[in-house]
């Protein structure tokens, strides 16, 4: 499952005997840079549906406890892409805002 221009950035989480560290982004390793960060809490089992952005915003996916299925939809030609990150699997998926996207809170 491939989508042209997403992007797995894995995410180092670096912990000791106070917690951990892990950076979530760093504008120097995207393909362009982003101007705004939003952060959401879902309920497990809600769907925040498939949308994209008519301005091309990109989104950055991080899931910072639990686990989220990103879903993204190439419109142009169908391919799909689909990785369940968060808890066990800490990735950040960047989508470029024309693709359509979304994700379940698992």
């Amino acid at each position: 499952m491939t989508v042209d221009g997403v992007l797995r950035i894995p995410l180092r989480v670096v912990e000791d005997e106070r917690g951990w560290f892990c950076e979530l982004r760093r504008d120097s390793a995207l393909p362009k840079r982003m101007v705004q960060t939003n952060l959401s809490y879902s309920h497990p089992g809600v769907v925040r549906a498939l949308h994209y952005h008519e301005r091309g915003q990109d989104d950055l996916f991080v899931a910072l406890r639990g686990t989220a299925r990103v879903v993204v939809l190439d419109r142009a030609t169908g391919e799909t892409f689909c990785e369940d990150i968060g808890d066990g699997n800490p990735v950040a998926i960047y989508v470029p805002g024309h693709h359509a996207h979304g994700f379940e809170a698992l």
